[in-house]
């Protein structure tokens, strides 16, 4: 689902922030954030919408 793809790519750049410096983490931080707000929002349209029959 999309909410699990956009959580993995969210925690995958969690693992950079002790890699780079003050203002790309600070960018990356940024991004998460972003992330998060997609995840959930997914996460919300993937409960409320019924499923088609496959």
């Amino acid at each position: 689902m999309l909410s699990e793809e956009l959580k993995s790519i969210r925690l995958a750049l969690g693992e950079l922030l002790g890699k780079v410096d003050a203002d790309s983490a600070e960018v990356l931080r940024q991004c998460r954030r972003n992330l998060e707000a997609a995840e959930d929002l997914a996460a919300n349209l993937e409960n409320c919408c019924p499923k088609e029959a496959a």
